[in-house]
C-alpha cells in the first residue's frame, strides 16, 4: 500500500480524525474513553483497509507527542459530533463525540493552572470558552457569562486569557501558544514520513 500525500498537515489530521468504522492503537484517547469511536466524515481520499491503514499511521505520529499536544490537536481537527441512530427528533441524527468532549475536559483542566493562574474560575465558564475557541458557537460568551452568573468583562477577561495560551500572543515579542506549537509538530512528523506533498517541494 503506497501512502496518500496531503495537502497539509491539517488535511491528513482531519482525515485520520474522522475516519470511520476502524480502530486502530490509540494510547492517549484509550485512557479516556473504555469503547472505541467510530469517526464520521467524509471518506473521499481512501476506502477501506487502504483507508484504515493510511489513517492509523497518522495517529501513529500523533501518538509521540505529549499528551496536551494530542489533545489540542483533536479538539481543533476531530469532530465534534457523530452520527446517531437513536431516533429521537431532538438529536437530529447527531450525538456529541465523546472523545472531542474529553479532550475539551483536558485542555479546559489545564488552563486552571497555565492561563488563568491566580483567579477564581467557573468550570463550566472554562468549558464554554474552550469550546468555543475550537469552534463550537452555539452559546454566545455573553450568554455563557449569564447562564454561569459571571460579570461579561469577566468572562471576557478569561477567554482572553485562554485564548493566548491556546494560540499564542504578539505581546511583547511573540510568544507561540500551545496549539502552534502542536502543529508544527504533527507537520515536522507528518514530512519527514514522506506523508504531505510539501514534503517533496
Amino acid at each position: 500500500m503506497g501512502n496518500q500525500q496531503f495537502k497539509s498537515a491539517q488535511d491528513a489530521l482531519i482525515f485520520a480524525f474522522r475516519f470511520s468504522g476502524q480502530v486502530y492503537e490509540r494510547p492517549m484517547m484509550n485512557r479516556m474513553a473504555d469503547d472505541p469511536v467510530r469517526y464520521a466524515g467524509d471518506q473521499a481520499q481512501l476506502h477501506g483497509l487502504d483507508g484504515a491503514g493510511q489513517a492509523a499511521m497518522i495517529w501513529n505520529r500523533v501518538a509521540v507527542l505529549s499528551d496536551m499536544h494530542q489533545f489540542v490537536l483533536y479538539a481543533a481537527y476531530g469532530p465534534r459530533k457523530t452520527p446517531c441512530g437513536c431516533g429521537h427528533a431532538c438529536c437530529s441524527g447527531w450525538a456529541v463525540n465523546p472523545f472531542w468532549e474529553a479532550c475539551i475536559v483536558k485542555i479546559e483542566e489545564a488552563a486552571i493552572t497555565k492561563a488563568l493562574a491566580g483567579c477564581l474560575t467557573n468550570r463550566r465558564l472554562r468549558r464554554g470558552i474552550v469550546k468555543g475557541l475550537f469552534g463550537d458557537k452555539s452559546v454566545s460568551l455573553p450568554d455563557l457569562a449569564h447562564q454561569c452568573e459571571v460579570a461579561e468583562n469577566t468572562a471576557s477577561s478569561h477567554r482572553q486569557r485562554i485564548k493566548h495560551w491556546l494560540n499564542g500572543t504578539r505581546e511583547d515579542g511573540h510568544t507561540a501558544g500551545i496549539r502552534p506549537r502542536a502543529e508544527r509538530c504533527i507537520e515536522q512528523l507528518l514530512a519527514d514520513a514522506g506523508m504531505l506533498e510539501m514534503a517533496e517541494a
